[in-house]
């Protein structure tokens, strides 16, 4: 199954979704490619209106671990992230961006901005699993 590759835009799942891995590929403000050999990539993804406060208790995602594309030389700067049931467990709109801390533990934020979005849907046929119908 091909990723759902994102260059930091608009990324769409179903809710209990738990593939495609959302694939991203990292860039610095210049638009370069970072290579991400060494770091460790997490992903926070919280209500699009509530901003990336750690405290939020609204967060979606929080600090969910991403996988480093081991081929940093054919795929600089790409991640993968695989959503479990749980992470995917709310419907609406929300923010999402990457934290990478590198092997000298300084850290950064892609993109620092909050324009990534990601749609989870309300799936067809979900008020019959039980599932709630407001966000």
């Amino acid at each position: 199954m091909p990723s759902q590759t994102t260059s930091l835009g608009l990324v769409e799942y179903a809710m209990f979704d738990t593939a495609p891995p959302l694939r991203a590929q990292l860039v610095d403000g210049d638009g370069i490619p970072i290579d991400l050999t060494g770091t460790t990539v997490v992903i926070n993804i919280s209500p699009t209106n509530s901003g990336y406060g750690t405290s939020d208790p609204n967060r979606l995602v929080s600090l969910s671990p991403c996988v480093v594309d081991a081929d940093q030389v054919n795929n600089i700067g790409y991640v993968d992230w695989n959503p479990s049931p749980e992470s995917l467990d709310r419907f609406g709109s929300f923010s999402y961006n990457f934290e990478v801390t590198y092997a000298d533990d300084t850290r950064q934020t892609i993109s620092p901005k909050a324009e990534n979005v990601l749609i989870v849907r309300f799936p067809v046929g979900g008020t019959k699993y039980g599932i709630p119908t407001t966000p």
